[in-house]
């Protein structure tokens, strides 16, 4: 819950997370929220690509307000307003073409890379 409601608002400091771990772990964090929950994100850079990644995600459905930022330490607050929905779509196709005719492209699918982010988090903590 947030804090102006009395009770205490969980801090996630990823600084000591590796950097390929960070936005998994944070989305992991999120979708376990209920509307009206929230936590502290602590890092040590500006993260516009993740708050990015929430747009894409969430819209609406997350609320996010810098607390602090920088140079050495951003803290932003992190909640979920709304009950989770599915996505207005599932795969984003990144094509190009070279006028020809000829195209290449690729497939990026959303519920596959979440089952791939699970899958490495689960690989992850079998190892320590």
């Amino acid at each position: 819950m947030l804090p102006d409601q009395g009770l205490a608002e969980q801090v996630i400091d990823v600084r000591g997370i590796p950097p390929s771990h960070r936005h998994p772990v944070i989305f992991q964090l999120f979708n376990r929220l209920e509307v009206g929950e929230g936590f502290q994100l602590v890092a040590d850079h500006d993260p516009r690509p993740l708050r990015y990644q929430f747009d894409v995600r969430y819209g609406s459905r997350c609320k996010w307000t810098y607390l602090e930022r920088g140079p050495h330490m951003w803290r932003v607050r992190i909640v979920r307003t709304a009950e989770q929905v599915e996505p207005a779509y599932s795969s984003i196709d990144f094509s190009f073409g070279d006028g020809l005719g000829h195209h290449s492209g690729s497939v990026w699918d959303l519920a596959e890379q979440e089952t791939w982010m699970s899958r490495s988090a689960a690989i992850e903590d079998s190892k320590q």
